[in-house]
């Protein structure tokens, strides 16, 4: 197996690091917990999808909102 460099374990570690705060964070809690809380947030990225799809329609952002 080859070793892994220097910038690998450093990813890894900080990975792993941020893993391990979002698993104490009450927010990531809850999400993972509250199966109707993923379900409204599931809702809500659709909806805004499509809002954005119908804002854009073809275009790019700054020329979409001017």
């Amino acid at each position: 197996m080859a070793s892994r460099t220097k910038a690998a374990r450093t990813t890894a570690t900080r990975a792993g690091k941020a893993a391990a705060g979002a698993r104490e964070n009450p927010y990531v809690q809850r999400f993972i917990e509250d199966p109707e809380l993923r379900d409204n947030v599931r809702t809500a990225v659709e909806h805004a999808r499509q809002a954005y799809k119908r804002m854009s329609n073809g275009k790019g952002p700054a020329k979409a909102v001017m």
